[in-house]
């Protein structure tokens, strides 16, 4: 679904995204431990580490959407991206409260007789912002992040581009460059919240 006005849903102002991009987190979540409970052993342990909210529904990164928003506008007045391109970009990214991984469980305790042993909530540590800190070359950091969204979300807002195959290889290079040179411009160590859950799958009453 696009998030018209950002990229995230999670800092859309349109309830509506936000609520749809709640609902899928929800149900990938039910069906993601529906089939790891009977895929594992009896006895056996699941760690999972994915995208958190925190008590203010923020998934972190503020810092790096902007410099993606900020880079679209951008590149829609250079001519580079239309209007409408832009606004059916969006990145298939959600993050989950506490309370969203222990839904599943509810009343019991049990799904797929696995049991939750351990949610924790917490901030990752930015390695990027670590290494600007360390050496203070903005530019490098910048680089780094934009190469790392390259790698990780570029192919999913380049899904809107349409027409031949050269105006997908300008939007990625001009979208890398200006992601660049925002962030390197103000470097901000980045908010990652993640959380780690632990499942345990009961094994058979004697």
């Amino acid at each position: 679904m696009p998030v018209a006005d950002h990229v995230v849903a999670a800092y859309s102002n349109d309830e509506r995204v936000r609520a749809a991009y709640a609902r899928q987190a929800a149900h990938d979540w039910h069906e993601f431990i529906a089939f790891r409970g009977r895929e594992l052993y009896p006895g056996g342990r699941l760690v999972v580490l994915t995208t958190a909210l925190d008590e203010g529904g923020d998934v972190g990164y503020q810092p790096l959407f902007r410099a993606v928003v900020g880079a679209l506008t951008e590149l829609i007045a250079s001519d580079v991206v239309t209007t409408d391109e832009a606004t059916q970009m969006s990145l298939p990214i959600t993050g989950r409260h506490a309370a969203d991984f222990a839904a599943p469980f509810a009343p019991s305790g049990r799904f797929e007789r696995l049991e939750i042993q351990h949610v924790e909530l917490v901030d990752a540590e930015d390695r990027i912002f670590a290494a600007y800190r360390s050496d203070r070359d903005a530019t490098a950091f910048g680089t780094r992040w934009a190469d790392f969204l390259w790698f990780t979300a570029f192919a999913d807002l380049g899904a809107a581009i349409t027409g031949p195959p050269e105006r997908l290889s300008v939007f990625y290079d001009r979208l890398h460059t200006s992601i660049a040179e925002r962030l390197a411009a103000d470097p901000e160590e980045m908010r990652i919240p993640i959380a780690a859950v632990v499942l345990e799958k009961r094994r058979p009453s004697r």
